[in-house]
């Protein structure tokens, strides 16, 4: 997981650089090719963070909260 530093994107009481994700500036492609590169020149990396992010992401956002956020948000674009 490559993330920037952009609120709304990445949030630093959830996922760590290094930990869960890949953290680079806004703005810079470079630094998105590099983190993109060391994902996919190291397999144990890319499993580690894709394993961590995951495990925040369904601790954090369980599908029967994402649910019910679908749904109310449906019912506001009928209104």
């Amino acid at each position: 997981v490559v993330l920037t530093d952009i609120k709304g994107l990445w949030s630093p009481g959830l996922y760590r650089d290094g930990e869960h994700c890949l953290l680079v500036p806004p703005g810079d492609p470079g630094a998105i090719g590099e983190a993109v590169g060391r994902i996919l020149g190291d397999p144990d990396l890319a499993v580690a963070l894709g394993a961590a992010a995951r495990g925040v992401t369904l601790r954090e956002f369980p599908l029967a909260r994402m649910d019910d956020g679908l749904e109310a948000l449906v019912g506001l674009a009928r209104t």
